[in-house]
């Protein structure tokens, strides 16, 4: 990730001061770098880099089309108190390193329902390529070990969001699929 958010290192009251001072320089940091991005990338997708609502969101589904080079992630977020909703996001002319993919996978087996899940969605960031592309980054907390994350290079990104009544998931041992996305 690029964006290391900051980590408390204390719990006194000097020590939370210094980290909430941290924390504001870190999302005013990311703000100017979207900012910075208005002119290369479409309003949709800094909309998206600021949505807010996402954090503990848990892997509904993954369908990678290897043939058109597409990728579909659908991410369940939202809490008890606002509401529930999918978020899905369709990548286009996907670009994935050996190790992102086996990171994506691994994160797709770890989620059997919403009461089973070994990782849950902590943040990401979208950034521009010198070639052009997007790239989304994506972090997930993993308990008992240190997060994952991985990139998405794409030539574009869409995007939906559907409400949902409840953080229930179908039981699944496996979330991802290998299909053509039309």
């Amino acid at each position: 990730m690029k964006f290391s958010p900051p980590v408390p290192e204390g719990e006194d009251k000097q020590a939370l001061a210094i980290f909430k001072k941290a924390w504001q320089e870190h999302l005013e940091s990311y703000e100017r770098h979207l900012d910075g991005l208005g002119h290369l990338l479409p309003p949709s997708i800094v909309e998206l880099a600021k949505l807010p609502r996402l954090e503990d969101a848990l892997i509904a589904a993954i369908i990678i089309d290897t043939v058109n080079r597409r990728l579909r992630l659908t991410l369940r977020c939202g809490d008890l108190v606002t509401g529930y909703f999918d978020l899905s996001l369709t990548y286009y002319d996907v670009e994935m390193s050996e190790m992102d993919r086996d990171q994506l996978v691994f994160l797709a087996r770890s989620t059997v329902d919403s009461g089973e899940f070994q990782a849950d969605f902590y943040r990401h960031e979208i950034d521009g390529t010198q070639d052009g592309k997007i790239e989304h980054r994506l972090e997930f907390f993993v308990f008992g070990r240190p997060n994952v994350w991985f990139s998405i290079k794409c030539r574009e990104i869409s995007w939906s969001i559907e409400d949902r009544p409840s953080r229930d998931l179908p039981a699944k041992e496996n979330r991802i699929r290998e299909e053509a996305l039309l």
